[in-house]
């Protein structure tokens, strides 16, 4: 007995329910060809979309309905496939059964397709998507193009920074923390000297060439910037691989990426003219406190040296007048004039560096002796030696030539001031002035070297490099009993300088200093031409006559110079301003015996020294002029001769060289014309 559903009891086949099917045959024909037609297409349409899923199932909207889609189309295939067999074999019961399944697929599917319906109805069409595809390729476009401007501005802003940060002398770099790697760019190479292009460094390579003394710091400043997080602002030294010295000032800030290594980013510019600026500031600083500190330093000893010659002037002045003809008056005298030595040496010491500061020092070079130098050194030093139980000795090698062409004078003031110091530092031993020679490849040229030695406290090393600095004194208790302004060594240091020389010491802390002058000088042979008539005078010569007018307006100074003259073999007339002098050289030329020579004050009342030269001169009278004046500042002099002055003597007035200007003067008035 057959399964159910394939018992066909009780059934016949379709061909011989009715005549009708007999009656008209092609009628069952039919419906067997379309079912089976029917059949085949709908076993075939389940096959391809099974297929389909299996190649592009991800793309298709709604795979589980396509699925039932495909049983939905199988199951009616299989009961148009029964329809057929029901014609030869009626299997009604298994064409019920696929029916019954046809149904529940189809109604399964009907409700997901009821489910799925707002995605397939969201699913575009083709055509739909082309227009989409269109619209969004020309937004793509659009923003391509944005993109592409935005690229070209970005590298044009990149080419600006670039050029700005080369001509900044400023480089970039990017430090790998994770990997340890330091990656430079091309300006950053040439600063530092460091890497290839393209080539990362590691960190040692570039603390390597930090300088020793700033690498710890750097350390620390970027140590604490890494682990902070905060911005990175340090400068040091660097010293490339090719030896170049430099500083550099860092920027820097750490970078955090979720998913990326850290990395430490910022910029080297090389900032070594600014530092170096601000070294130089910074030592200009520190040299003018000093200056300023040594400067009041000399204030004080300078009103140290004022006031204490003064007292002794004063009293002894005040002693004087007391008692005029006591049995000390000589000695009383003597004090006066060695205390206004003290204080002239003082204040020339002033005016020697005022002039130098302003350029305006005369350098004379011309015929002088160096053995005559060194004994009128010996000469006046010696009796200071000789009160302090010094021995003072010269010794001169015997090539020393007997005359030179130099500034005799400042070689004298120099060699002065030295053997003065080495006299006033030391308390017991020998203080010595040596001269040597040192021949050069013109055989008319040569090097003076004066030595002056002496056995004191010496100097301390470090102070060594500022004791020619003016008003500068070495701090120490042996120098401190010493008066002194502080400028000696620095105005014999710049007058070697003004005569070709220079000035060196060496000096060891208690067994004393050794004080070198190297001078040039062109060897001569002495000539009478050469001498100036006037020098060595020191009273006036019998065969100088004339008449001489003075006008001074301080009775003192009026007394100083009546003293001065007393020797004077011409005839004396004195003025007290300068407009009765004016008139008193009018009146004499006007009646034929016109005064052979004129000292003027340049600062009288009524009218001045330089008003009263300017009138001489405007009416046509030659008469020499001495220019008398407290005025002794740079400039002072080319003053009085631009006035019409043919000479200048500073006050205080050396009584010696006021004799030989006058002689020197009234000579050339008195020499015959055209001799």
């Amino acid at each position: 007995m057959a399964l159910w559903p394939f018992d066909t009891e009780g059934f016949p086949p379709r061909w011989e329910c009715g005549s009708g099917w007999t009656d008209e045959p092609w009628l069952g024909w039919l419906h067997i060809t379309a079912d089976t037609l029917t059949a085949a297409a709908y076993v075939a349409i389940p096959c391809l979309l099974v297929m389909a899923l299996r190649k592009r199932g991800k793309e298709f909207p709604a795979p589980t309905l396509v699925l039932l889609f495909a049983a939905f189309i199988l199951a009616c295939g299989l009961v148009h496939a029964l329809e057929v067999t029901t014609f030869y074999t009626p299997v009604y019961r298994l064409s019920g059964i696929a029916k019954a399944v046809m149904a529940i697929v189809s109604v399964a599917t009907v409700g997901a397709l009821t489910g799925a319906l707002p995605r397939l109805l969201a699913y575009r069409s083709p055509t739909e998507l082309d227009l989409e595809v269109q619209a969004r390729t020309h937004e793509l476009t659009r923003t391509a193009d944005r993109l592409d401007d935005a690229l070209k501005q970005l590298n044009e802003e990149r080419s600006r920074v670039q050029v700005a940060m080369r001509a900044g002398a400023m480089g970039s770099w990017d430090w790998d923390l994770e990997k340890g790697e330091v990656t430079f760019d091309e300006t950053q190479r040439e600063i530092t000297g460091l890497g290839l292009a393209g080539e990362p460094i590691s960190p040692n390579q570039f603390f390597e060439c930090v300088h020793p003394e700033d690498r710890d710091e750097l350390n620390r400043q970027l140590d604490e910037s890494i682990s902070a997080g905060t911005p990175y602002n340090h400068s040091f030294r660097f010293l490339t691989p090719q030896g170049e010295s430099k500083w550099l000032s860092g920027r820097g800030l750490l970078l955090e990426q979720p998913g990326r290594p850290r990395r430490f980013v910022g910029v080297n510019f090389d900032v070594t003219p600014q530092k170096e600026l601000e070294i130089e500031l910074q030592r200009a600083r520190v040299a003018a406190e000093s200056a300023n500190v040594a400067k009041s330093q000399f204030l004080a000893n300078t009103s140290h040296e004022i006031r204490t010659p003064l007292t002794a002037i004063l009293g002894c002045a005040e002693a004087l007048v007391r008692d005029p003809r006591g049995s000390d008056s000589i000695e009383t005298a003597s004090v006066i004039r060695d205390q206004g030595e003290s204080l002239l040496r003082v204040l020339n010491d002033v005016l020697d560096l005022s002039k130098m500061e302003a350029g305006k020092l005369e350098i004379t070079p011309g015929p002088c002796s160096p053995a005559g130098i060194i004994s009128d050194v010996e000469s006046l030093i010696l009796p200071l030696a000789n009160r302090k139980g010094l021995t003072l000795t010269t010794r001169m090698e015997a090539t020393v030539p007997a005359e030179v062409i130099s500034d005799g004078i400042r070689i004298r003031q120099v060699l002065l001031n030295l053997v003065t110091n080495a006299v006033k530092f030391s308390q017991q031993g020998r203080v010595q002035i040596e001269l040597t020679t040192q021949p050069t490849t013109n055989p008319q040229r040569l090097e003076m070297i004066f030595r002056v030695s002496d056995e004191g406290p010496g100097i301390p090393p470090e102070e060594l490099k500022e004791i020619f600095l003016p008003f500068h004194q070495v701090d120490r208790q042996e120098t401190r009993r010493v008066s002194g302004s502080g400028l000696g060594l620095a105005i014999s240091h710049r007058l070697a300088e003004l005569i070709g020389g220079v000035l060196e010491v060496q000096s060891e802390l208690g067994r004393g200093s050794v004080f070198t002058l190297r001078v040039p000088a062109v060897v001569t042979k002495a000539s009478d031409n050469a001498i100036d008539p006037a020098s060595g005078v020191t009273a006036f010569p019998a065969d100088i006559g004339g008449r001489v007018l003075i006008a001074d307006d301080t009775p003192s100074v009026r007394y100083l110079l009546k003293q001065m003259f007393r020797t004077f073999p011409g005839e004396l007339a004195f003025e007290e301003d300068g407009r009765a002098a004016v008139a008193s050289v009018m009146a004499a030329a006007s009646e034929g015996a016109p005064f052979d020579l004129v000292l003027l004050d340049m600062h009288m009342p009524e009218l001045s020294g330089y008003d009263a030269a300017r009138t001489i001169r405007r009416a046509g009278i030659t008469t020499p002029i001495i220019a008398l004046t407290a005025s002794a500042m740079a400039g002072d002099r080319e003053e009085c001769l631009a006035a019409g002055c043919d000479a200048y003597v500073s006050k205080p007035i050396d009584w010696t060289n006021l004799i030989q200007e006058v002689v020197r003067q009234l000579r050339v008035r008195q020499r015959p014309p055209g001799s």
